[in-house]
């Protein structure tokens, strides 16, 4: 097996494998995540939700609601 590319700094991966994929990964990019976490706060603190989530719960959630891409290199490279 080849060494992990140096792309998956940017990534995240929960180590289950994109759709009916054997060999590719989920991936998540972590900008997107990042970003995605920044508007839930933004979301909670406008509507003065009472919902304190940790930090794991956010991330949690943000990844239910991205859908991963393929953790194909060409696919991390494209989507950067």
């Amino acid at each position: 097996m080849p060494p992990k590319s140096p792309l998956w700094e940017l990534f995240h991966s929960n180590k289950t494998k994109y759709k009916t994929d054997k060999t590719h990964l989920n991936a998540w990019c972590k900008a997107c995540v990042a970003a995605h976490i920044r508007q839930l706060d933004a979301d909670e603190s406008a509507s003065h939700s009472l919902l304190w989530r940790s930090q794991s719960q956010q991330f949690e959630e943000a990844l239910k609601k991205i859908s991963p891409i393929c953790g194909k290199l060409k696919k991390l490279e494209s989507h950067l």
